[in-house]
């Protein structure tokens, strides 16, 4: 499912949407996100040696659990109101259609992307971006663009910004976990994809000749212990492509009935990206009462075709 057609999803208002909202401890600060979310990610800057409390709302939630899981690991901090994760500093809360996780004395370890997600395959989800305090020694990512938006055919560089890499390796991967590089080295085969490491922070991954299969989140990823990551989600600046579907409204049908000397109008109603050629075909019945195809009209496109005779 893409993400324009999540976005329609959670304003439907008999779907769910997440309210996430969290704050740190020593500053009682409170972020909410009321609008339908579009997985732009919150990032929260945290002083080390205190808790982060992260509480996701979901609603009409119903028979499903919500989820908090750090992207850098293979399974789930959590699964409704069971911990999962054996890390003691991790505790859990769940109530109702809120499911808090509370993350311990923090420290730079700890640094990274938290999701909270509904379970089921296909709910919403929010990632929150816990950041260390500049000037920290330790490697981090430098603040980066979160949401490209280009079109099909474009070029477009997706940011990561390594500080403090030292020894560290960087690796980008897909979100169907395929491995695009690892270091400046491009593993997939596919020459439209390319490190560029201009800077001695650069890190950032290049693609050409944007496909629509491209579209989606990509991560970044630097193997520190633990490991730390930054996706990037890559989105099309247009319309979400679809084949025609007709539509039957009131003005639709079938068969039509008029005096000889009339003008009538055939009318023919339709969604369809990018736009389609649309055919009408005259046909006629012969002695044997085979219909036959005699003339043939060409247009592009629209949502409505009116032809008279």
């Amino acid at each position: 499912m893409s993400a324009s057609n999540l976005k329609e999803m959670w304003t439907h208002p008999s779907c769910l949407f997440v309210v996430l909202a969290f704050y740190l401890a020593i500053q009682c600060a409170v972020v909410t996100s009321e609008s339908p979310l579009d997985e732009k990610g919150i990032v929260v800057t945290y002083n080390i040696t205190r808790d982060a409390v992260l509480a996701c709302t979901v609603k009409n939630l119903g028979g499903r659990r919500i989820i908090w899981k750090r992207i850098s690991d293979p399974y789930p901090i959590s699964v409704g109101g069971s911990k999962f994760h054996p890390n003691k500093k991790y505790r859990v809360i769940s109530r109702g259609e809120t499911c808090t996780l509370i993350i311990r004395r923090l420290n730079l370890a700890d640094a990274g992307e938290y999701v909270c997600e509904a379970s089921g395959g296909a709910g919403p989800s929010e990632t929150v971006v816990l950041n260390s305090k500049p000037g920290s020694k330790a490697t981090h990512f430098l603040e980066t663009k979160r949401e490209m938006v280009a079109a099909l055919g474009e070029t477009v560089l997706l940011p990561c910004e390594v500080e403090n890499i030292k020894t560290g390796m960087v690796m980008w991967k897909n979100d169907k976990q395929e491995i695009l590089s690892i270091r400046k080295k491009e593993l997939l085969g596919d020459r439209r994809f390319r490190v560029k490491h201009d800077t001695r922070v650069q890190w950032s991954m290049q693609i050409k000749d944007l496909r629509e299969s491209d579209f989606g989140s990509y991560t970044c990823m630097v193997n520190t212990n633990p490991v730390i990551t930054r996706t990037v989600h890559l989105k099309n600046s247009e319309p979400a492509r679809f084949s025609p579907v007709l539509m039957e409204d009131t003005s639709f049908k079938r068969r039509l009935e008029v005096e000889l000397g009339e003008t009538v109008t055939l009318t023919c109603n339709f969604n369809a990206y990018p736009p389609a050629e649309v055919k009408w075909y005259k046909r006629r019945t012969d002695a044997n009462g085979k219909m036959s195809k005699i003339s043939e009209f060409h247009f592009k496109l629209c949502s409505k075709i009116a032809v008279s005779s």
